[in-house]
């Protein structure tokens, strides 16, 4: 299903990869914030303000955070290289996620993949996990929403709305 189907008449923050910028027309209902990876950091208060300034200068009322397969900076931390500064803190994460849930798994195809979705799916619960926007979410004023990239912006698959994790991949292994 393309992304801009998950857009309807809502206005819309799009969380996603600096790999993924969207030629979408929007006619101002949609806004963008790319991120190394669709990263975000707790710690990160400037990264928490600008997602505030979305909901509330800018009227948002959901939240889609999209990831991609074949992610080129995914891709360099599975097979190793060396990444950039600004991708450590992605390698971080990525290599506690693999450390945690993958390391059994010996097609890199299928790890590949499972670390794709679940980037997505911490980063939405950490959305989750903002107050602001889990007192917004659970008064039915906001929607977030976890989507991934299976072939560009036109095959885009959800994963996670508003808490609820629906992930055929990572749930069946």
């Amino acid at each position: 299903m393309p992304l801009k189907s998950f857009f309807g008449y809502e206005k819309t923050l799009v969380i996603t990869c600096h790999e993924c910028l969207s030629k979408e027309e929007n006619n101002g209902q949609v806004f963008y914030y790319h991120s190394l990876g669709n990263m975000l950091r707790k710690a990160d208060n400037l990264q928490q303000e600008c997602v505030r300034y979305y909901l509330e200068a800018k009227g948002c009322s959901q939240i889609i955070l999209a990831g991609h397969y074949d992610c080129h900076v995914i891709n360099k931390i599975l097979e190793n290289k060396e990444v950039q500064t600004s991708s450590k803190a992605l390698q971080y994460n990525v290599d506690g996620l693999l450390l945690e849930n993958v390391n059994n798994f010996s097609q890199p195809h299928i790890k590949n993949k499972m670390l794709i979705e679940l980037n997505v799916l911490e980063q939405v619960r950490l959305l989750m996990s903002y107050d602001f926007i889990s007192e917004k979410v659970n008064c039915g004023l906001l929607k977030v929403i976890g989507v991934v990239f299976n072939d560009g912006a036109n095959s885009a698959r959800e994963i996670f709305r508003n808490g609820i994790a629906f992930n055929n991949l990572i749930i069946s292994n």
